[in-house]
């Protein structure tokens, strides 16, 4: 079994080089963005076909992985499409200097692959796993979770997608829609659509609980690394924005504060 999961982790690290390779001749990182959504698409599928079965649990969540991943890549491709390297591989670029090509491979590419794998551990499981439903009632709630975090992520970047549609001032911060009660309620939407297929997992039996280092680690990076984080040491700068940190919760929803 262990043989298994070692394949789906090569091929994963196999399209990732293979990515690595094409953002190299394009002189653009930020591809990689764009294919985010997709590895895990690759990683669900490649279960699938090793373990050549195709159960009730199996079907469900490649369907969800596809979906979210379609979608997220597609989202991201579009918005991405004919502009210049994102600022923060840019930055690295030059940061990294002659140590460029080893750093980007390391530091971008491979942790990233790295990551991917870990995140669909509970996919990769039930995929690789001969397994039933053994908790109906579990088995739907993950599945009502995910609706609602898949909307939830959704409505967000749509609301997001509209506000830079209307071209507003240099300063201006959407702080309506969903906006208002998380300031980040696409990445909320990720972590519950993570977490959803957590509790799918688990509806096939909970010693299946190990898995929950997928649901777990989008999280941590989502808070941590490489979502949150980021985004708000940038748009602090903003005074607006300070003053919307101040009312608004940063990750789970809840109530404007006064």
């Amino acid at each position: 079994m262990i043989s298994e999961y070692l394949l789906t982790l090569l091929v994963i690290l196999i399209a990732f080089t293979l990515l690595f390779g094409l953002a190299q001749y394009l002189k653009n990182n930020s591809v990689i963005d764009t294919f985010w959504g997709i590895s895990f698409i690759i990683a669900a599928i490649t279960a699938l076909v090793i373990s050549l079965d195709f159960s009730s649990p199996q079907i469900v969540v490649t369907i969800l992985v596809f979906i979210w991943g379609s979608r997220l890549s597609t989202r991201i491709y579009l918005r991405n499409k004919g502009k210049a390297e994102d600022w923060r591989y840019a930055a690295w670029r030059i940061k990294w200097g002659d140590n460029v090509l080893f750093r980007s491979y390391t530091d971008v590419f491979l942790v990233q692959a790295i990551f991917c794998f870990l995140v669909s551990i509970p996919v990769i499981y039930i995929n690789l796993n001969n397994l039933r439903i053994a908790y109906p009632v579990i088995l739907i709630i993950g599945i009502l979770l995910w609706i609602f975090g898949f909307l939830f992520e959704t409505i967000g970047d749509n609301q997001l997608d509209e506000f830079k549609k209307s071209k507003p001032k240099k300063e201006s911060v959407l702080n309506t829609g969903l906006w208002q009660y998380t300031r980040h309620p696409n990445y909320f939407g990720e972590a519950t659509q993570w977490w959803a297929i957590g509790i799918i997992v688990l509806s096939t039996g909970f010693s299946a609980w190990w898995t929950l280092i997928g649901p777990i680690t989008i999280t941590y990076l989502l808070l941590k690394v490489s979502g949150i984080p980021m985004l708000e040491k940038k748009m602090s700068k903003n005074p607006k924005y300070k003053s919307y940190m101040a009312k608004t919760n940063k990750f789970l929803p809840g109530p404007v504060k006064n």
